[in-house]
């Protein structure tokens, strides 16, 4: 998942996927149908998409375990939020830990929101 979700949200324009603005418009407001999601991504984004591509996207986004599903409405799976939340504290520590940003210093992230694995020497 881009981490321009984690953006503003200012000057959006349609080089923004589909799925960012899925999570947006699910982060200012929830429990909403993929009907109710799409009709919100083309009045505030003016993204040229079409219904079953915000279907499509949303489903894989409940694969992934970025939204949940319940029925017909979706909404943030708040575990992934706090997975989000876990790397942003984790990146923030290994900055201030490591402002020059040495490989030396024994981790690097992996591909995991919130994990530091230990590079071998």
């Amino acid at each position: 998942m881009p981490l321009e979700l984690l953006g503003n949200g200012e000057g959006l324009s349609s080089s923004h996927s589909v799925r960012d603005s899925i999570v947006r418009v699910l982060c200012d407001e929830w429990p909403l149908t993929a009907r109710q999601v799409y009709e919100r991504i083309k009045r505030s984004y003016a993204l040229d998409c079409s219904y079953q591509a915000v279907f499509k996207q949303a489903k894989e986004l409940v694969g992934k375990e970025i939204l949940d599903f319940d029925g017909k409405m979706y909404r943030v799976n708040i575990e992934w939020v706090d997975k989000v939340g876990h790397f942003a504290i984790d990146l923030k520590e290994h900055y201030e830990n490591n402002p020059e940003g040495n490989i030396g210093a024994g981790y690097k992230f992996s591909d995991e929101f919130g994990k530091k694995r230990k590079i071998l020497a």
